[in-house]
């Protein structure tokens, strides 16, 4: 048996990073600047009893705001704040998504080793890091009181183990109770210090004379509608409209289009005014910027509650943002849509980072690169906190002393797909799509709209010391398939699709790949049948489908490491054949914007029915119209979960037109058995099945997959795991198959 780890895992319970070559680049830049701002830098003695105020800003890109060079008066109060504190004027994100981004940002891990990945916790999220404890946690070791109010729409959903969630005094999340598709209009910052300010006097009140955590995330700058669209409160929506109008030479529609609410301007637009994507970019921006106004004025108001209970001055504040946002059509083609935080171009990774000390009158400006992850070591030691368990981050302490110039050679980000990656120096970002296309290489500082590739200007071995970096961060996902012989021959077919990404490397034979699609068919005699496929985006989704010609449950016989798929939280997506059951359990009958669920008269009282609809969107895929003898257990951007209460018992969803429809029925923990399905008046194939194994598993799934035992597996059974990022991959040499272990060893994976 042999091991193998990743660059940058895991390894004797400490994290290891790899070792980079410094380039010879970066000895060519200039300090200057950041040595003149060091002469005159405030104690770093931190108190005991020190607040700490942590505020993240959804979708905030840093150029928007004056301190970082934004000519327009957007941010007044975050300006006035930044001559206090601590500007640092060339920080990165870790990730184009919110949910992922915050893991970051309370973990000080990247992406790759926290593995969280998901834009919004709307489906069962990771419980923990791998040897990670939260900001949050960590500070309840000196005591404090733990308050934390968000307003993204989907934290109501989110998962409690997730360890953004975990370690808190009290936590707010808008309603839970309103529908998702109306808490997008309860997220304004108005609506935030509603929530926030009450119970940030009650959290003073419990502290005492005791430390204090404060965590409030602010989602003003964020676009209300997938048709992309930010919804500025009315007395901040124009003021900025008449500047970007005439930066695309259209003030003559201002008149009209400020007349508009903003949800009215896309069709205004579309329909009365030519040249209408310069239209269309001109106002989003304006828009943009009003929401940045907006938000910044109910900033103040948290501010001012600060000061009035005696914790501003006193307070150790983190003013940041969890990723930015593309303000107009960027990158060659596929580009990154205006509007959106897609790709990792400046606009999207580029986000404010401000520290004010506590009692601190003088601010400085910082031009080393950083990156949201080395929050957390920063407070770690400014506060005193216990130094473990590492993290990926670094403290930015010497750069607040002026005893040091950089921390960081190199900082990394990644994208929410598991596809895109980048890597930043202080003076070139090279950014790797990660689809087949060749890297773009940019001088960040002096090109931020990022519009020149230099890729063919720089000495070749610089950039490939850059793209060998990318290479080191980015650890392999092996994802392993083992079929096991019956009592006779059987033909059988296993297809993996990855989610935009491609295979890398492939280990047994019989394996066709064709990009991101691997598929064996063949037959199962006497001895098991194993392969490997292995790739680099450990975020990636992978759809299987699985046919087996063996008599029994396909369900039963697929194993997520030595649980029956059946038993597992993924819903399947069945294949409907001719064959329809007499007597159904149940039967779903399409119609146009509905489904009709009928549970069957021998379907058991307290089965439950779970149906998914696969619609990116805030809005539900499905919703109950009618129901008779069904209670709703769940009914939101998941799906819908029924519990047979009646014998009969029968549903009638609205649908979203093109919403894939995902179906599982279980009992007692188990799916009932496909034959017992009807859909329409056809019945459902029983030799095969379809499942996705998402971005990123619940905790129960992901204990399935890497934690196979290697028990003996049932006669004709098919079994899938994985050993994804930092975790170590353990083969057993001797179950492989000669060519197999022959293969894994040209790999790496075998000695």
């Amino acid at each position: 048996m042999s091991r193998r780890a990743a660059p940058g895992s895991r390894v004797a319970g400490r994290w290891s990073h790899p070792s980079l070559p410094i380039l010879s680049f970066l000895s060519l830049l200039p300090f200057a600047s950041f040595l003149a701002g060091c002469s005159d830098r405030p104690s770093l003695e931190v108190s005991a009893d020190t607040p700490v105020v942590l505020i993240v800003i959804d979708t905030l890109r840093a150029d928007r705001l004056g301190c970082y060079g934004c000519p327009l008066d957007t941010s007044p109060v975050l300006d006035a704040f930044a001559e206090r504190a601590f500007v640092f004027e060339a920080n990165s994100t870790q990730l184009n998504s919110t949910f992922g981004s915050l893991t970051s940002i309370f973990t000080g891990l990247y992406p790759k080793s926290h593995q969280m990945f998901l834009p919004v916790p709307t489906e069962a999220a990771l419980a923990s890091a791998p040897d990670g404890v939260s900001l949050t946690e960590r500070l309840a070791s000196r005591g404090d009181h733990r308050l934390g109010v968000v307003s993204h729409p989907s934290f109501a959903e989110t998962d409690p183990r997730a360890i953004v969630m975990r370690g808190w005094d009290a936590f707010s999340v808008i309603d839970p109770s309103r529908p998702i598709r109306e808490r997008i209009f309860c997220a304004h910052g108005a609506d935030t210090n509603a929530r926030l300010l009450p119970r940030l006097d009650a959290a003073i009140e419990a502290a005492g004379d005791g430390p204090l955590f404060v965590f409030a995330h602010y989602f003003d700058p964020h676009t209300e509608r997938f048709d992309l669209v930010y919804d500025a409160p009315e007395e901040t929506r124009n003021l900025f409209l008449r500047h970007h109008l005439a930066e695309v030479g259209r003030e003559e529609v201002h008149d009209e289009l400020a007349a508009l609410p903003p949800m009215e301007r896309p069709e205004w637009i579309r329909e009365h005014a030519e040249g209408a994507n310069d239209l269309r970019l001109a106002n989003g921006r304006a828009l943009y910027d009003a929401e940045i106004r907006s938000c910044d004025r109910h900033v103040g108001a948290f501010f001012d509650r600060l000061r009035e209970r005696d914790r501003f001055d006193r307070a150790l504040i983190v003013v940041m943002a969890d990723h930015g946002e593309n303000l107009g059509h960027v990158g060659r083609p596929p580009r990154a849509a205006a509007f959106t935080h897609q790709r990792l171009f400046e606009g999207v990774v580029h986000t404010p980072l401000m520290i004010k000390l506590p009692h601190q009158r003088e601010g400085a400006r910082i031009p080393a690169i950083t990156q949201n992850v080395d929050v957390l070591p920063t407070l770690v030691e400014l506060l005193g906190l216990p130094p473990a368990p590492p993290v990926d981050g670094r403290s930015l302490v010497p750069l607040l002393t002026g005893e040091a110039r950089a921390v960081h050679d190199l900082v990394f980000m990644e994208s929410s797909d598991g596809l895109e990656r980048a890597v930043r120096t202080d003076a070139f970002k090279l950014i790797d799509p990660g689809d087949g296309r060749s890297p773009m290489l940019f001088r960040w500082r002096d090109d931020p709209m990022e519009r020149n590739d230099v890729g063919d200007e720089v000495d070749p071995e610089n950039l490939r010391r850059l793209a060998d970096a990318l290479e080191t961060f980015t650890p392999t996902t092996g994802t392993f398939v083992r079929l096991e012989p019956a009592e006779r021959p059987y033909r059988a077919s296993v297809e993996a699709t990855l989610s935009r990404s491609t295979w890398r490397d492939v280990a047994g034979g019989g394996v066709v790949v064709d990009g991101g699609v691997a598929r064996w068919e063949g037959t199962v005699a006497a001895r098991p049948v194993e392969f490997a496929l292995f790739h680099t985006r450990a975020s990636a989704a992978v759809r299987f489908r699985v046919e087996r010609e063996a008599p029994g449950r396909i369900d039963r016989a697929v194993l997520l490491g030595d649980t029956p798929l059946a038993r597992t939280p993924l819903v399947p997506t069945w294949t409907v054949t001719g064959a329809a059951p007499a007597r159904p359990w149940l039967r779903l009958v399409e119609r146009p914007g509905r489904l009709r669920v009928e549970a069957g008269r021998d379907l058991p009282v307290g089965a439950v029915v779970r149906l998914s609809g696969r619609v990116a969107s805030y809005e539900p895929p499905l919703a109950v119209e009618e129901r008779s003898g069904f209670e709703v257990e769940e009914e939101s951007v998941r799906g819908v979960r029924l519990v047979v209460a009646e014998r009969g018992a029968s549903a009638t969803l609205t649908r979203e037109t093109d919403a894939a429809i995902d179906l599982a029925a279980e009992v007692d923990g188990v799916w009932i058995d496909p034959g017992r399905i009807r859909w329409g008046d056809e019945g459902i194939a029983r030799t095969e099945i379809a499942f996705e194994i998402p971005r990123l598993p619940s905790p129960e799934l992901t204990s399935s997959l890497t934690g196979a035992s290697g028990a003996a597996a049932p006669p004709g059974s098919i079994r899938i795991s994985r050993a994804a990022g930092e975790l170590v991959t353990e083969i057993d040499r001797g179950a492989l198959d000669p060519e197999l272990a022959r293969q894994l060893e040209e790999l790496g994976y075998l000695k």
